[in-house]
């Protein structure tokens, strides 16, 4: 089975590496109209962009730590202002915390 995504805008988190990069380059093989790749390394982050955009995706880049509140609206803005609009979003940005996700807040 064939997965296209043709002319589609996606929001991609986490894809500065491992599961958010190879998503974020699987989807620009599926033929995503333009990529917006966020994660707290900009240097990773600008390559990924790079590369893609390259390869004839376009995509942009924004550094982005999902711990801060603010940074999923700021995403979303950007996407919109950049692309025009987000048709679908990946949540592929992680965490480690060595604690029981049950005592774990906001400020963790």
């Amino acid at each position: 089975m064939e997965f296209r995504l043709e002319g589609k805008v996606v929001l991609v988190t986490g894809a500065t590496q491992g599961i958010g990069r190879a998503i974020a380059e699987a989807l620009a093989r599926s033929g995503a109209g333009g990529l917006l790749v966020t994660g707290r390394e900009p240097v990773r982050g600008s390559e990924v962009a790079t590369s893609l955009s390259q390869a004839g995706t376009p995509t942009a880049f924004v550094a982005a730590d999902l711990a801060d509140t603010t940074a999923p609206a700021r995403l979303v803005d950007e996407c919109i202002s950049r692309f025009g609009r987000i048709d679908a979003l990946v949540n592929a940005a992680g965490l480690t915390n060595r604690a029981s996700f049950l005592d774990a807040d906001l400020d963790d």
